[in-house]
């Protein structure tokens, strides 16, 4: 746990400034999922022997995510700006509303791969209220693909997610006497779960150059 623990330090450091706070609940999402695969158990014992020093550790983790917001709510600051805003969604769901508008033009097969641009430029004019927004993706890697390539598309992309994590978690399930191919399939899980939460808020397979 402690070598876990030197090694989650930087990293979630580095998240954290990336200032995308989709990335942030991915990386929550992932770190959660591969401690509990990994660590469930020992967490179990932990707690069921030290409860004064989980609670502590509790009351702590609490109070560091309160200061946390505190500063977020007092400092003008671009990390303050984005941790002050995880709660809102409404620039998400807008930028939502507007993709989804655009897949409704061609429901059947979306809009093409590659036209979201476009589309957004020809349907929403400078008059619109919708123009001043992001036109690039539309911040989500399910509506994004249902927007530019249709249901059909979307189905295909999901069927390649519920088949990977089926196949990662059949590896889990009977690694438990090989200790490196046990810690594989756990993190091949945790990053699948990164890769979906992520998804939700971000078109992952935006470039930007």
């Amino acid at each position: 746990l402690l070598r876990a623990g030197m090694v989650f330090l930087p990293v979630s450091y580095g998240v954290l400034f990336t200032y995308q706070r989709g990335g942030w609940l991915a990386f929550i999402a992932s770190i959660s999922v591969l401690i509990w695969l990994l660590y469930s158990d020992r967490i179990r014992r932990i707690i069921c022997k030290r409860k004064k020093i989980v609670f502590v550790s509790a009351v702590a983790f609490a109070a560091a995510i309160a200061a946390v917001l505190l500063f977020a709510r007092g400092h003008d600051t671009p990390l303050a700006a984005r941790i002050s805003k995880i709660a809102e969604g409404r620039d998400r769901t807008v930028i939502w509303r507007q993709a989804l508008s655009l897949y409704g033009q061609k429901p059947l097969l979306g809009i093409g791969a590659g036209n979201y641009y476009f589309y957004h430029r020809s349907c929403f004019p400078q008059d619109h209220p919708w123009f001043h927004s992001d036109k690039v993706t539309a911040h989500s890697t399910y509506i994004h693909i249902l927007t530019e390539r249709g249901p059909f598309a979307l189905l295909f992309y999901m069927m390649i997610l519920v088949t990977a994590f089926h196949g990662a978690s059949a590896a889990f399930r009977l690694s438990r006497n090989d200790p490196f191919m046990r810690g594989f399939s756990a993190a091949l899980l945790s990053s699948l779960t990164a890769i979906v939460v992520y998804g939700i808020f971000q078109y992952i397979f935006y470039l930007r150059i």
